[in-house]
């Protein structure tokens, strides 16, 4: 997905193979589902990892589009600081239960979030537990992480929040 800047983020899906039949390779996709995580417990290091679970998949020639629409509770307090540049933000992990057909939670996904500016400062006031819902868009950016004094390139993915409601005040630590 190519993002204003032009930077393309990357992202992960996972779809059953009855809704892949007769797509083409570089065909425009609409994809709706789940934002899914696990964590990799097969690599060297423990790693999370996040994917877009396809229920819908259709071939669309609208404009791309790449939004994010999640309702979870804060795992721990948010990391509020400022870049070097003097923007706000604040990178906070979050718990969203994963409806199943049958309506029962079996298990909750962790997704990491980032937010900016005044949304940044809303986060960091809140205490573990708040349920907040959000919107934004999935993005993925490369980084170098040294292990055993080697340099290796790894891809992190999170939510870009652009707008979060508190929907219910957490309980203190």
């Amino acid at each position: 997905i190519q993002r204003l800047s032009g930077t393309y983020d990357t992202i992960r899906v996972i779809a059953p193979s009855n809704l892949c039949t007769g797509l083409s390779p570089h065909a425009t996709l609409c994809l709706s589902g789940e934002l899914r995580s696990y964590n990799d417990r097969a690599a060297e290091h423990n790693r999370l990892k996040i994917s877009a679970w396809a229920r819908e998949i259709t071939v669309s020639a609208a404009e791309h589009t790449n939004t994010v629409h999640l309702i979870g509770a804060l795992c721990k307090p948010a990391v509020y600081r400022r870049t070097p540049f003097g923007r706000e933000i604040a990178d906070m992990m979050l718990c969203v239960e994963r409806d199943y057909a049958t309506g029962t939670i079996h298990r909750c996904d962790y997704i990491p979030c980032i937010a900016w500016g005044s949304v940044a400062r809303l986060c960091a006031s809140l205490p573990p537990k708040s349920i907040i819902e959000l919107e934004g868009r999935i993005q993925s950016r490369n980084y170098m992480k040294v292990i055993d004094g080697k340099a290796v390139e790894r891809t992190a993915y999170e939510v870009s929040i652009a707008t979060a409601t508190v929907l219910e005040l957490g309980a203190c630590p």
